[in-house]
């Protein structure tokens, strides 16, 4: 299946034309290809701990009133508060009451349960439903939203203290709604939901007085599985189910029967089509409530249509009466105006509103009332009588709840989306600095707060090497007695500074030497930056004043310091870009602007014209008037030579400052804006990636070309190529063609057929007939639920106020709607006038495909793996035995297809006869991020002429892999709805990661490529804490779990200290300090979390209510669990779980000795804040089930393979599964993701679960791998010491190299072996076969291994310093002389390819398992698995099944001293396994000797490891390919002398046993002005960064990135003769 019978090599290219500008291009090399220097300097003043919003709900899905109509609002989204809250009439939350937890006693009487419920976790419920004097008292029902329990319906007195009821489903069910109606005076409940496993749907009818019940049960398809909310009218005759697939509401026939009720037959239905044309109009069923008074009347809410309507249903009819609301997402919350307070009806405001309740009030009969709970945590109240077409406007009577934020949180979660990015942090360097007032002084000290706030002579920034002791290090103990007579000691934290001046910290490491709570410049600008931003950010307090000296001096001083800063400015390289980027919150002093005195707006007007510019952030909503202005007038100073703001408006060069109200506007307009500024860099080169060489006769080449503030333009071209490898390039040529030029004849301008076939994986919505094609403007209103999801708001480009630069496109209904217009611009259609004549729609652009720049090609035909077998190990064997052959051939005249992916946001399906798109496929969870590319700052300002843009992203970018897998498949009906087979089937399925488009994957089945299907996508949502699963239908399943990072200012007492503190600063206002000095000195209270009234803490217990680590109270948390750090080096500490007073469980750690959370120092209280993180990167993330923890998954930078291995409950060869064996990816700013190898069940879809994880309850989830640390962990008082750790903050990026029976020789078992290399260098060896053979004192022996286990193999002592990132895949093969298995690798930061730093060490390596096929674990330990039968820790955790897991302690332990005691490249460690060959040309050591276990090459140093005296700072560009018994490295050399001129690439040629330097056999000739160092030499390519190799006809052809014409992008030479063995060489063609 993966190969034809032509020949094929695929190729990525770079063209350029002479006019090409740069976008947000991510590292490359060549010329201008320089990073973005970007410091952000946020402002910490005390204010940023005000909130913003109100009560802090989360998705509000669920309301009712209670007996005194107190409103009780149900949620599901944030853990901490609780799943039912209520509020008072008045709007104010109640905060006496709270339900979170199945109360210790459980529930006084159980239906049909079957699994133990008390204490079980209930912070997310969705509806609420109250019901007066049931069997004696009023009750409170909720169904519940968490996994463990969410087939059951839980009944509560109104007090909220006692579950009375506990109603569940049957086993294993899922309860989507449930509805309480008294009929003829009894009381009865009626719930329906999906079946075990999501394979069937179910209805039950309980009456509540007897407590007996009807259940039924039904297919997979019925609308009882997909039902949203449900409603029985009032005669019990009718039950409303909304169906979630389409909006549409359907009414069932309901008979009494036995003890309840039965459904029967559709008798009612309305859909959407039967509505009227007004988007608020329309209708499309979330929630839906039948009226008291009359049951023809209908109310719904629409998450779809951010809309509530009133419809009137007969039997054969279905109208809309009327609606409320804007008919689009709008987060803000709903204010009336006047008294009493009105709202129109078109100006109320939803998002996603959900819950719908008709009620009438208990406390005041007669007033009825609609209820709204919706996905932002607001409710609205309306009045039912005006809910009429003529009162509508009246009928808004109040809002409540709401999310809350608090500014500092909402700044952090902006800036960690930046940095987790590394669309951003591939084309720019951050750094990272705080600032408010004072000189470390308190507030009102001599040079404290109060006094730098009000004067112009503070000083903040004095040098750079003085590392801040003043948070880290401690010069004495205090003793301090409690009010309880409890004594503590407590470190007592130096305010003096040095500067140490010790090597350690010198730039980039260390901070400003004057570093403290009231200013730092906490992290340097450099390629670690992102990485460590969030370290230091994340648990940064606060402090009083706002003294804009304090940023500018920071800023000023630090880019003019040349031991720091000043380093990175070179005036000479126009291309290098320089800005600094200051976020505050209220009014700053000391600016110089607007009459106001200072010397900040001087010292940033220098900066800027020492090639700095600064741009301003108002963040938060409380900057208006003057204060405002200020900001807008240091913007202006900061970016251009404007004289004011007139003349700022007519200069293209001159910003305004940015307005920020929320943090999602604050992480939307700082992304867009940092895209931005890496657009104007300068760069005419990106690195190229090669797909595999097949063997045929025609060449694939993609090729793209830049796009500055556009999307850049991609094609693919097929070129001919003959037998000698001579490749014909003319276009003209017979069969040759361009994908582009095909592609553009698809598509039309909007008034025209398309003949494209857009689709994705939309909820509700089916493929349409024929080849799927979904992704269209009829669809437009599903297709906007995908926007939404990720919390993007689209910007207003054509506004309808006519101020665009299409003056009347944003007036027009379905132009001016930007959702219609990405649809139209993904179809071809010019919405963002790149042409500059408002053509829009009505004109195709001039260029419609995207890039294709990491993705590789890969073409699919015939299926024709093989059926020839040796044993029954190989998975030849199961194909023959599963009937392949009948697969084959009834497949045999499959056409040829190229899947590639784009990053315009499609995979494209591309006939390779004839270059014509078949389809595009554009996954569901990259549609999601599609509102990114608006940028309104485009719109008629791009270029010389004026036109529109848009921001070019990342999409598909990550290459797809196949294979044909026997599962079971989906079969499309003639409606386009895809349907589950009943059986097993042969099918190819196609594995499609995201690459740098984002953390996620895609799975498609393509085995008739012309009738493709979904079968499931995955994405792991980082910044929400949810993993997101899309199945077959496009329905979307969240899976949430838990923070596994925490700090002392997200503790409950630091919670409790800063609204102290809020509290106090409020009643003060402006000018007083009395209840801010009253509240100041710290308390140790053991209560303060719950009565604390001051704003310090100080304390050895600290308690952590965002980690959920599901452990009961009282149970055992094992050691190593949890880690905390104060600043980077590793504490001790003891952790228990204490009962959190409302029942539930709350993480409690006690440290060595007290520590400080201190709001706001004064001269009362100076005590800093410590500077304490808590991680938990293990057992910890509670996602339910285990299966789903995707929570380490990055963006998905790795290639899968794709293998039949075992299982560890049934070892049998039938029970064997599918899996895509792949790499956990890249994952910056977060201190547990990306470091682990995720194994993909291919078949699990089968059961109802796809994509779940193998082995996810012996691994407690993915294969983790250890983040490696030169500092130590902590086991509990126990430190374990790991000198030989990396400081390289870890993750996968890397592809695997996977041994299997069917490509290898001589494999004695079943699955597979495979070999990792991680980011930080460690190459780690994992069994997951069917052996159990391995070595113990140098013999082979049986039970030595067993599934999963996993040893380090070898360690490659990388270093932030030497940056040996591990970011490409190895080759692996046979050694000729010995048969010996070896892996073949390469370092450099691929990520900053142009880095000129000077302890930079790239290494070229090969490695040898002596062990190999069968096991030894090394380093003198066994590393258990995570999961442990016999341990007696149970945690939370869900395994697959429903039972929880038990995490073995060990597992961290011995897996980071087997890391630590590896073999290693530089032979720090117990053994000298590792020969340094650097410059041996001859062969005086191949092989090597038989103690060695690998060879290296260093390409900046000599044999004795001295740096050579003309560094040329090479890092690997590519990964090694090897053939013939030659490793060939591809090596990229950065520009010595101009950082913008273009690098130069190298061929590194060794051989393979031994290293030995052959690249002088390449006759390739170095120009003389070129750095080749003689005793290192490698072979000269040309200017520009080379691709990896790949070979035909003994031939290498690579891609060089950089060439303007055609054929020069395409790099050919004879390769070295070699030795042919059984392999032609490196095994990765054959799915290694």
């Amino acid at each position: 299946m993966l190969k034809t019978l032509k020949i094929f090599i695929f190729f990525i290219a770079l063209i350029l034309n002479n006019n090409a500008n740069a976008k947000p291009v991510p590292p490359g090399a060549g010329e201008g290809d320089v990073p973005a220097n970007i410091l952000f300097l946020v402002d910490s003043s005390a204010s940023m701990g005000n909130w913003i919003g109100t009560d802090g709900l989360g998705q509000s899905t669920g309301v009712a009133l209670d007996s005194q109509d107190r409103i009780l609002i149900g949620q599901n989204a944030r853990r901490a508060i609780g799943g039912l809250l209520r509020y008072n009439t008045d709007g104010t939350r109640d905060r006496t009451f709270n339900i979170r937890r199945i109360p210790n006693a459980g529930c006084g009487t159980e239906v049909d349960s079957t699994r133990g419920i008390a204490r079980q976790n209930l912070r997310k419920v969705s509806t609420v439903k109250f019901i007066q004097n049931l069997n004696g008292a009023n009750t409170i029902f909720v169904n519940s939203r968490i996994n463990r329990t969410r087939n059951y319906i839980f009944g509560f007195t109104e007090n909220g203290r006692t579950c009375r009821y506990a109603i569940a489903g049957p086993r294993g069910s899922r309860v989507n709604d449930f509805d309480i109606k008294v009929i003829g005076g009894t009381p009865y409940l009626f719930f329906s939901g999906s079946g075990f496993r999501n394979r069937s749907g179910f209805f039950k009818a309980c009456n509540l007085n007897t407590l007996q019940c009807e259940l039924q049960t039904f297919g997979g398809q019925d609308i009882t599985k997909f039902g949203s909310r449900i409603s029985v009218n009032n005669e019990g005759t009718i039950i409303y189910i909304s169906d979630m697939r389409n909006g549409h509401l359907v009414g069932l026939s309901l008979t009494q029967s036995g003890n309840a009720y039965n459904i029967g037959a559709e008798v009612r239905r309305c859909e959407d089509e039967n509505s009227p044309t007004p988007r608020t109009q329309r209708m499309h069923a979330t929630g839906v409530e039948v009226s008291l008074d009359n049951s023809n009347t209908i109310y719904i809410s629409s998450s779809i249509q951010h809309a509530i309507q009133k419809l009137t249903l007969t039997d054969t009819t279905c109208t809309v009466v009327t609606g409320i609301g804007r008919g689009f997402r709008d987060i803000s919350k709903n204010i009336g105006t006047g008294d009493p307070a009105t709202l129109d009806a078109d100006d109320v405001k939803f998002d996603r509103p959900w819950g719908i309740n008709f009620v009438e009030s208990i406390a005041n009969p007669g007033n009825t009332r609609i209820l709204t709970a919706s996905g932002r945590g607001y409710v609205d109240v309306f009045d039912e009588d005006l809910f009429t077409d003529a009162d509508r406007d009246r009928a808004w009577l109040q809002n409540m709840g709401g999310p809350r934020v608090r500014r500092w949180d909402g700044v952090k979660q902006a800036i960690q989306a930046i940095v987790s990015d590394t669309t951003l942090t591939t084309g720019a360097h951050f750094g990272f600095g705080h600032w408010n007032a004072g000189e470390n002084q308190g507030r009102n000290g001599r040079r404290g707060g109060a006094y730098c706030h009000r004067n112009n002579d503070c000083n903040y920034y004095g040098g750079w090497g003085g590392i801040g002791s003043a948070i880290s290090s401690a010069v004495g103990e205090q003793t301090e007695t409690n009010e309880a007579g409890e004594t503590s000691t407590f470190e007592v934290i130096n305010v003096t500074q040095e500067n140490t001046g010790s090597s350690a910290n010198q730039h980039p490491n260390g901070t400003s030497t004057t570093c403290h709570v009231d200013g730092c410049l906490n992290v340097a600008v450099s390629s670690a930056g992102a990485n460590q931003i969030m370290d230091v950010f994340r648990p940064l307090g606060m402090a009083w004043g706002t003294d804009a000296n304090a940023f500018a001096q920071l800023a000023h001083d630090y880019f003019l310091d040349e031991n720091a800063g000043g380093q990175l400015v070179n005036n000479e390289a126009e291309c290098q870009l320089n800005y600094v980027i200051v976020i505050g919150d209220g009014a700053m002093r000391n600016t110089g602007v607007l009459g106001q005195a200072g010397s900040a707006a001087g010292m940033m007007e220098r900066l800027r014209k020492k090639g700095v510019k600064s741009l301003y952030v108002a963040y938060g909503g409380g900057i208006t008037g003057d204060n405002l202005d200020r900001f807008h007038e240091l913007s202006r100073i900061g970016t251009s030579n404007a004289a004011d703001a007139a003349a700022c408006a007519a200069d293209d060069d001159c910003e305004r400052a940015i307005v920020a109200l929320t943090p999602e506007d604050l992480k939307t307009t700082l992304t867009a804006k940092i895209r931005q500024i890496i657009a104007d860099r300068l760069a005419f080169t990106a690195p190229s990636i090669t797909a595999t060489i097949e063997e045929g006769g025609s060449l694939y080449q993609a090729q793209f070309s830049y796009e500055q503030f556009g999307e850049w333009q991609g094609t693919i071209l097929r070129k001919s190529i003959d037998s000698k490898g001579e490749v014909t390039h003319t276009l003209t040529e017979a069969d040759n063609w361009s994908a582009a030029v095909e592609l553009k004849t698809l598509s039309k301008k909007g008034t025209e057929a398309d003949s494209r076939n857009l689709w994705s994986a939309i909820p509700s919505t089916n493929y349409g007939s024929g080849t799927p094609d979904n992704f269209n403007t009829d669809n437009a209103d599903q297709i906007k639920v995908l926007f939404d999801y990720l919390g993007y708001t689209i910007p207003d480009y054509h506004k309808a106020d006519g101020t665009s630069d299409c003056t009347t496109v944003g007036q027009d209904a379905f132009l001016g709607d930007e959702t219609n217009g990405i649809i139209l611009f993904m179809k071809g259609n010019d919405y963002f006038n790149y042409s500059g004549d408002c053509g829009l729609v009505e004109e195709v652009r001039e260029h419609v495909m995207g890039d294709i720049y990491h993705s590789q090609l890969i073409e699919v035909g015939p299926p024709e793996m093989t059926t020839n077998f040796s044993g029954t190990n190989e998975e030849a064997y199961w194909r023959a035995k599963n009937g392949y052959q009948s697969f084959m051939a009834a497949n045999s005249n499959r056409d040829n297809i190229i899947y590639a992916g784009s990053n315009s946001g499609i995979l494209h399906a591309i006939n390779a006869k004839d270059g014509k798109e078949i389809w595009g496929f554009i996954p569901p969870f990259i549609a999601m991020q599609l509102p990114q590319i608006v940028n309104a700052d485009y719109d008629g300002k791009v270029g010389e002429n004026d036109t529109g843009g848009t921001n070019p992203i990342f999409g598909v970018d990550g290459s797809p892999v196949v294979h044909d897998i026997f599962t079971f498949g989906f079969s499309v009906g003639a409606n386009g709805k895809p349907e589950p087979d009943e059986s097993k089937s042969w099918q190819t399925v196609l594995f499609v990661p995201y690459g740098r488009g984002g953390p996620g994957f895609s799975v498609l089945q393509i085995t008739d490529p012309y009738q493709p299907v979904h079968m499931f996508s995955i994405y792991n949502d980082r910044i929400s804490s949810r993993v997101l699963v899309s199945d077959h239908l496009g329905d979307i399943r969240q899976y949430d779990y838990n923070s596994t990072t925490s700090s002392l200012l997200e503790s409950a007492e630091g919670d409790m200290a800063q609204s102290n503190y809020n509290d106090a600063r409020d009643e003060d206002g402006d000018d007083s300090f009395t209840e801010q000095n009253r509240i100041a000195p710290c308390q140790s209270t053991t209560d303060f979390r719950e009565n604390g009234t001051n704003s310090c803490y100080r304390g050895s217990s600290f308690h952590f209510p965002e980690i959920d680590l599901g452990i009961d109270v009282g149970g055992t948390i094992p050691d190593g669990l949890l880690s905390a750090f104060e600043g980077n080096n590793p504490i001790p500490i003891t952790s228990e779980i204490v009962d959190d007073g409302a029942g539930g469980g709350l993480l409690k750690i006690t440290f060595g000795s007290a520590k400080t959370f201190n709001v706001s120092p004064s001269e009362i209280e100076s005590s800093i804040s410590n500077q304490i993180t808590i991680t938990a990167c293990l057992g910890a993330s509670g996602t339910d089930p285990i299966g789903y923890d995707y929570s380490k998954l990055g963006e998905t930078w790795s290639t899968p393979k794709i293998a039949r291995i075992p299982s560890s409950t049934d070892s049998t060869l039938d029970k064997d599964k599918y899996v895509a064996i792949l790499g956990a990816g890249m994952s910056k700013g977060d201190k547990c993701g990306g470091s682990a190898l995720f194994l993909v069940d291919l078949e699990s879809h089968g059961d109802g679960l796809p994509g779940l994880l193998h082995g996810a309850n012996d691994n407690a989830g993915p294969i983790h791998i250890v983040d490696t640390t030169p500092r130590g962990l902590y086991f509990g008082a126990n430190k374990e010491e790991t000198p030989n750790g990396s400081d390289i903050r870890n993750a996968v990026p890397s592809s695997p190299v996977v041994i299997t029976p069917d490509t290898a020789p001589n494999i004695p078992w079943r699955g597979a072996l495979v070999y990792i290399n991680d980011l930080e260098g460690k190459i780690t060896k994992i069994n997951l076969s069917s052996n159990t053979l391995g070595f113990e004192d140098g013999k082979l022996v049986a039970d030595q291994t067993e599934l999963y286990d996993q040893t380090t193999l070898f360690r490659l002592d990388a270093t932030e310093a030497n940056a040996r990132y591990s970011y490409f895949s190895m080759d692996a093969g046979l050694g000729v002389s010995d048969g010996g298995f070896w892996l073949f690798g390469s370092t450099g930061n691929f990520i900053d390819l142009g880095n000129r730093s000077d302890d930079i060490d790239n290494i070229l390596y090969g490695i040898q398992d002596k062990h190999y096929p069968y096991w030894k674990h090394l380093n003198d330990v066994t590393i258990p698995k995570p999961v442990s039968t016999s341990s007696t820790v149970t945690t939370g955790t869900a395994g697959t099944g429903g039972e929880n897991i038990q995490i073995n302690p060990e597992f961290i332990k011995k897996a980071h001293k087997g890391a630590n005691d590896a073999g290693s490249i530089d032979n720090r460690g117990a053994t000298d396994s590792c020969l340094n060959v650097t410059g041996n040309t001859g062969d005086v050591n191949c092989p090597i000797p038989e103690a060695k276990q690998a060879w290296v090459i260093h390409l900046e140093k000599d044999s004795g490891g001295s740096f050579y005296p003309i560094r040329t700072y090479r890092k690997a560009s590519a990964s090694p390919t090897l053939f013939k018994g030659i490793v060939y490295y591809p090596v990229y050399q950065p520009p010595i002398q101009d950082i913008c001129n273009q690098g130069h690439a190298f061929i590194c040629a060794a051989d393979d046993e031994c290293g030995t330097n052959n690249a002088t056999e390449l006759q390739l000739q170095t120009p003389g002005d070129v750095q080749n160092p003689n005793a290192n030499a490698c072979a000269y390519v040309r200017e520009g960064i080379l691709s990896e190799l790949v070979v035909f006809s003994d031939k290498l052809f690579a891609n060089v990135a950089g060439p303007s014409d055609d054929e020069d992008t395409l790099f050919s030479i004879l390769s070295i003769p070699g030795d042919i063995i059984t392999n032609k060489g490196g095994w990765r063609d054959s799915s290694f």
